[in-house]
């Protein structure tokens, strides 16, 4: 069911985020950042990311996995040393993290790097 407002702006799921930020049963619609985020790292048109997010958004770890499809998307940009990418992926996921704060990980991985803003140094 869609709310009947105008704020959600370019928005595709029809849910709000609830006021209080505890509750993670109800998704927050996703930004045209995030469904062309999805896009990319899917390799699927804008319109299939959009279906693919909205499903995504539905299942208990939909938030940590849109997480994950951005920080793959800012490791990649690092990886080829593309500054202007790097910067719009960095607020993309800080912005993600706080829109999207469900603690849930599906992907606990030893071989993840700590952190894509805090890059090794290369020597």
């Amino acid at each position: 069911m869609a709310i009947p407002d105008d704020k959600h702006h370019g928005s595709i799921a029809p849910y709000d985020r609830p006021a209080d930020m505890g509750r993670f049963d109800v998704p927050a619609p996703l930004t045209d950042a995030e469904v062309a985020a999805i896009a990319e790292h899917e390799r699927l048109t804008p319109e299939e990311a959009a279906v693919r997010g909205a499903a995504l958004m539905a299942q208990p770890h939909g938030d940590a996995a849109l997480r994950q499809i951005v920080w793959d998307n800012l490791v990649r940009a690092r990886q080829f040393h593309d500054t202007a990418r790097i910067t719009a992926l960095e607020e993309l996921y800080r912005e993600t993290c706080r829109r999207h704060p469900n603690p849930c990980d599906r992907r606990l991985a030893p071989t993840r790097i700590t952190h894509p803003f805090n890059p090794p140094l290369i020597q």
